[in-house]
C-alpha cells in the first residue's frame, strides 16, 4: 500500500521546524525509481541539529517538508538531508543558504547515479556527480521533475578551447569536438573515434571505460601539438571519476604523445605497480621524466583535474580548483613533430590504459589562471563553452 507522499517533519526544534515566525521554507525531496525503491528512512538536520527522522519505507515521492526560521529571515541555513536504505546511506543533500527571505521551495533531487557516492564537504551529488552546492530558492514551487535536473553550470566556462569533449552524447562510435576549432588554412575541429565499442559503456553524462583502448582523432592530426609548441603554453582538463582498481604506468588521461616516447601527459598512478596509486599527475617527457603530482588520496567521487603550463616551463596541476602540485621543465616547444592524441590511453605503443569514467576533456593553447581553473570547476562537467 502506497501511503501518504507528504511527511508532517515539523518537530518541535526551537528557531527551525514549526515554530519559527518567519516565512516558510518548503523542501521537495524527490527521488528516481532505485532510490526510491530502497529508501527506508529521511533524516533531515538545520545548522547541525536534527530536525526529522521520518520512516519513508513505501512512501510515494516526492515527499515534502517545512523549515520556518524563528528570527532574522537572512539568517544563514545549512540544510542536510539525507536519504538511507537497509544497507546505509543511499544519497545527501546539501543546502548553503544565506537566508530563506520570502517563502519559496528548493527541490532536492536524489537520483540513482548517486547511489554509495560520498562527496566532499560543500558538495551534493547530482546525476552522480559531486558538484558545489548552489541552490536557489524559487518562490513558486515549478513543474521541474528530478529527472530533468541538470548539474553544473553554475558559472560559465572560460572560453577558448581548442578542443572541448564531452562524453554524454553523439554517435555510438564517435566523440564531438565541439571546441573553437583551428584557423581555416588548417584542420577544423578533432572528433575522437572509439576503435573498440567492447571496451566502454555509455553512461548519463559519461562515457566508461572498461578495458584497453585508444581513443584517438578520427584522421591523424597535428594541429594539437602545432598550437601548443607555437604558444609554448598550454592546458590540459579533465573531468573524470576513476576506477576502483589501482593503476599505474602512469594510466593515460589525456596525453599528447609521439611514437619515440616525449609527451605531455595528465594521468593516474606512476611507473611500477608498486608505485601505483590514487595519485595523479602531470608529466612531461623529453626524454627526462618531469612531474608534477598530487598527493595520494582515496577517491570516492568524480574529480576535475587541470595541467597548467606556462612560458617558462612551469607547469600547475589542479585538484578540483585547488592547486594539488607543482613541477618544472614543461618544454612544450620541445614536443616531438609527430604527437597525436590520445585519451584514455598512449598514442602510441605500449598501451597505459586508464579505466574510469570520462565526462569532459578540454586542450587550451594557453595557461588557465587559478580564477579560470576555478570557474571550469565550479561550472561542471557538463557545461559548454
Amino acid at each position: 500500500m502506497v501511503r501518504s507522499a507528504t511527511l508532517t517533519v515539523l518537530l518541535a526544534l526551537v528557531g527551525w521546524a514549526g515554530c519559527g515566525n518567519g516565512p516558510e521554507l518548503q523542501v521537495i525531496v524527490e527521488a528516481e525509481s532505485e532510490v526510491a525503491t530502497r529508501a527506508r528512512r529521511l533524516e533531515a538536520e538545520a545548522n547541525g541539529s536534527v530536525m526529522a527522522t521520518a520512516d519513508v519505507t513505501g512512501v510515494q515521492f516526492p515527499l515534502r517538508f517545512s523549515v520556518v526560521p524563528e528570527g532574522p529571515t537572512d539568517r544563514a541555513l545549512t540544510l542536510r538531508t539525507r536519504l538511507l536504505g537497509d544497507l546505509g546511506l543511499l544519497g545527501e543533500q546539501r543546502l548553503e543558504l544565506p537566508g530563506v527571505g520570502e517563502s519559496g521551495f528548493v527541490r532536492l533531487c536524489f537520483d540513482d547515479a548517486c547511489i554509495d557516492t560520498v562527496c566532499p564537504s560543500g558538495q551534493s551529488c547530482r546525476q552522480g556527480l559531486c558538484l558545489s552546492d548552489a541552490p536557489s530558492v524559487r518562490r513558486s514551487e515549478g513543474a521541474a521533475q528530478c529527472a530533468e535536473l541538470a548539474p553544473g553550470a553554475s558559472e560559465e566556462r572560460a572560453t577558448g578551447a581548442l578542443s572541448l569533449y564531452t562524453f554524454d552524447e553523439g554517435e555510438a562510435g564517435r566523440i564531438v569536438d565541439q571546441g573553437r576549432g583551428f584557423d581555416q588554412d588548417r584542420a577544423g575541429p578533432v572528433d575522437l573515434d572509439i576503435p573498440d565499442l567492447g571496451a566502454v559503456r555509455r553512461e548519463r553524462l559519461g562515457l566508461r571505460i572498461t578495458g584497453d583502448v585508444r581513443i584517438a582523432p578520427a584522421r591523424a592530426s597535428r594541429v594539437h601539438r602545432d598550437a601548443l609548441v607555437a604558444s609554448q603554453e598550454g592546458t590540459l582538463e579533465a573531468w573524470v571519476r576513476p576506477d576502483p582498481r589501482v593503476q599505474g604506468g602512469p594510466a593515460r588521461i589525456l596525453t599528447l604523445e609521439g611514437a619515440g616516447g616525449g609527451a605531455i601527459t595528465l594521468g593516474q598512478g606512476f611507473g611500477g605497480s608498486s608505485e601505483a596509486g590514487e595519485r595523479f599527475l602531470g608529466r612531461f617527457v623529453d626524454p627526462g621524466n618531469h612531474t608534477a603530482a598530487a598527493a595520494e588520496r582515496t577517491i570516492t567521487a568524480p574529480v576535475h583535474l587541470v595541467l597548467t603550463v606556462m612560458s617558462d616551463g612551469r607547469a600547475l596541476l589542479y585538484e578540483d580548483g585547488a592547486l594539488a602540485g607543482e613541477g618544472s621543465n614543461f618544454r612544450l616547444a620541445e614536443l616531438p613533430e609527430d604527437a597525436l592524441l590520445g585519451v584514455g590511453n598512449r598514442a602510441f605503443g605500449a598501451t597505459r590504459p586508464w579505466l574510469g569514467t570520462l565526462y569532459l576533456a578540454a586542450l587550451y593553447d594557453r595557461a588557465l589562471t587559478a580564477e579560470e581553473v576555478g570557474r571550469n570547476f565550479r561550472a561542471g562537467p557538463v557545461a559548454r563553452q
